[in-house]
């Protein structure tokens, strides 16, 4: 990778927390283990 194009903090959006929930409940895995342990949403 070029210098520009590394991947880093400083060229990244850093999600709120909200937004990093929003995001993690949408995975399949993350979906199943809440059902397999009886939370809800």
């Amino acid at each position: 990778m070029t210098e520009s194009g590394e991947y880093h903090s400083h060229n990244t959006k850093q999600l709120k927390e909200e937004e990093l929930k929003e995001m993690l409940m949408r995975l399949k895995e993350i979906e199943e283990d809440l059902r397999e342990f009886g939370v809800k949403k």
